[in-house]
């Protein structure tokens, strides 16, 4: 079976030029080293800025959380006026 299709490919001519082969394999392996130095371009600034978004969100978060009392604002809140039930309708207690 293999030795069939080894000669049938060895008689018949090939559908494209062989000149280019080893200029186009490098065309490949170029645009493949390119995009890969790309991704991890991208991968690192992606990195930067959500470790800048993050490095803000808690300062500014330690600088405004002694602002607010402890008891100011909880998620367990006794104020009925912060209860979703008393929010959604329009009820003042």
């Amino acid at each position: 079976m293999l030795k069939q299709d080894l000669q049938r490919l060895l008689e018949g001519e090939p559908d494209h030029s062989l000149a280019t082969l080893e200029a186009d394999i490098w065309v490949a392996v170029d645009r493949h080293t390119r995009a890969r130095r790309l991704f991890k371009v991208v991968l690192a600034a992606q990195t930067v800025v959500l470790a800048v978004a993050l490095m803000g969100s808690a300062a500014a978060g330690f600088r405004l959380a002694p602002a607010y009392g402890p008891g100011e604002l909880d998620v367990f809140s006794p104020r009925p006026s912060l209860a979703a039930s008393t929010v959604l309708v329009d009820r003042q207690p």
